[in-house]
């Protein structure tokens, strides 16, 4: 049987057997919470061992019609009014560096089932829990339904009484086996090749300048990115419920590199990341979208990144969310993720199955 308890960091040992530089990125956040989103780890235990971690964020008394297409948000939210407001208990990968993984961190992927089910029945059982949102990567094609080795995989989280649906997936660049830009290039659609072109004539032209830098920053270097991130989180239509964290003083403190675009002594956007074993994971990107946009910083630094990425032996790279045309001009592949949603009451669960399923906020370019 497992046991639960809740902690603020990793030990030792448990840093050997399940450390990772995202999870590292996690622990990091943890001190910043604040009364309205909150991270812990809960650490599994058997017999003395750790089986496992898993981390949560807590979002207190947030309206949940935050996570509905602005279309929908904008008539539903009013009509719900304070009964919109659950506390949700969030497991995903979002303060991961978005990581594409299921928030479970085992030693042994045998343990893994117990684990999920011991963390799940653990925050049911929470007086405060009115919701629990879990994301997953998407089983590959045909496993959702149905597995070679047993009953549907799908149903561990109905069982507890979740609901399942798609959400945005997840936008990576690989070039495995491809160890530098032009050889990667060659391999991309006449399309892409052109935009490439057209991004670095744009930041040439605009008297763009990149610069490479780690951590940390100067208080000037990280008040310019804060302002872009600002920006970009004004312009998006999509509520990210735990920015006042991500976004915040952690951010400051936050070990990560950055490439910056610059125009002149002005910051017109930048894009941060770290460095996950073979992968590089993006943490951040804003932009001050009255210099950036005519110079196609976001474009050309997500180029360069990719670039870099191949200069230091990474064989690819995650952008995160697929929330931008930029992103999906980018990526090579994208990767599906799944939502296994569970609410305390019976009404709630009837509004997230015939609302919040269908209008769950979503990229939707072209």
């Amino acid at each position: 049987m497992i046991t639960l308890c809740r902690v603020e960091g990793i030990s030792g040992d448990d840093y050997h057997a399940l450390g990772s530089p995202s999870l590292e990125n996690f622990v990091h956040f943890i001190r910043y919470s604040s009364q309205r989103t909150e991270l812990f780890l809960l650490r599994g235990e058997r017999d003395g061992r750790t089986v496992g971690l898993a981390p949560v964020v807590r979002l207190a008394r947030r309206p949940s019609t935050d996570a509905l297409r602005p279309a929908v948000r904008r008539w539903l939210a009013p009509w719900l009014g304070v009964l919109s407001r659950k506390t949700t208990y969030l497991l995903d990968t979002a303060f991961l560096a978005y990581e594409y993984r299921d928030p479970f961190i085992v030693a042994d992927p045998g343990d893994r089932a117990e684990f999920r089910q011991a963390v799940l029945e653990h925050l049911q059982h929470l007086p405060d829990a009115d919701s629990i949102w879990l994301t997953v990567p998407a089983q590959p094609s045909g496993e959702a339904t149905s597995s070679p080795d047993g009953p549907p995989t799908d149903l561990w989280s109905r069982d507890l009484g979740f609901y399942n649906f798609s959400m945005i997936p997840m936008a990576h660049v690989v070039w495995s086996g491809l160890g530098s830009w032009d050889p990667f290039l060659a391999t991309q659609s006449k399309k892409r090749r052109r935009n490439v072109r057209q991004d670095h004539d744009a930041f040439t032209q605009g008297a763009g300048r990149l610069e490479l830098k780690p951590f940390p920053f100067s208080s000037t270097e990280l008040d310019a990115m804060q302002f872009c991130l600002r920006s970009s989180e004004k312009k998006s239509s999509i509520n990210v419920p735990y920015n006042d964290v991500l976004l915040g003083n952690g951010f400051r403190t936050q070990p990560q590199f950055a490439w910056l675009a610059w125009v002149g002594d002005h910051l017109a956007g930048f894009a941060s990341f770290i460095r996950n074993g073979e992968q590089l994971l993006q943490c951040h990107g804003g932009f001050d979208y009255a210099r950036s946009l005519s110079i196609r910083a976001y474009p050309h630094l997500l180029n360069q990144a990719i670039s870099y990425g191949m200069e230091i032996g990474c064989t690819s790279l995650s952008l995160g969310p697929l929330n931008n045309e930029a992103k999906r001009r980018a990526a090579t592949c994208l990767l599906p993720l799944r939502v296994h949603l569970w609410n305390r009451r019976r009404t709630d669960a009837l509004v997230v199955s015939h609302w919040f399923a269908r209008n769950f906020q979503v990229y939707e370019g072209a």
